[in-house]
């Protein structure tokens, strides 16, 4: 080790990794979701901020890679963050997330567009993004898996991509 290591960090604490290390990690992660806490309750809000803000002094500090996960809470659940994105969709809810203008559909739109405004402030900034969203797409414990038709998984895929790429804008 120690040559030619790429070092990264997962989490809100950017500096643990060089306290351990000795060295600024090249990568600083975090996550778009306000893990552990009410979905949009002000606790929800301040994690998904202070996470952004970690990551444009990240950025504006070491010119390091930033990546940005998302442990995307269920949009058809108003409950906490990680146990949310873990309550899976009925196949006939997850038939109808993927329908453009059902009640479900609008609802996880309505979702995606309130994290995209934070997405919005790293776009704003020029500062390049490793996207991850649907993260772990294919391990099947998150609500974004349909194990029974995988082509809702795709299509899922396809709409968060069009949405922040077409709709928001976003090409960072």
């Amino acid at each position: 080790y120690g040559q030619k290591t790429i070092s990264g960090n997962d989490g809100p604490d950017i500096t643990a990794s060089a306290n351990c290390s000795g060295k600024t990690p090249a990568i600083g992660v975090a996550d778009l979701g306000g893990l552990y806490s009410q979905k949009w309750s002000a606790t929800y809000q301040q994690r998904v901020q202070d996470h952004i803000n970690l990551l444009i002094t990240h950025w504006n500090t070491t010119r390091g890679i930033v990546g940005l996960q998302f442990h995307w809470p269920n949009p058809l659940q108003s409950g906490g963050g990680f146990a949310a994105s873990q309550i899976k969709l009925t196949t006939a809810q997850f038939n109808a997330i993927v329908t453009p203008g059902t009640p479900e559909f609008n609802a996880m739109i309505l979702d995606l567009d309130r994290h995209a405004d934070y997405l919005g402030q790293l776009a704003a900034l020029n500062i390049p993004v490793l996207w991850r969203p649907l993260h772990e797409i294919d391990a099947g414990w998150f609500w974004w898996n349909d194990g029974n038709n995988p082509a809702n998984t795709a299509e899922l895929w396809r709409i968060v991509y069009d949405y922040l790429v077409t709709v928001r804008g976003f090409h960072n």
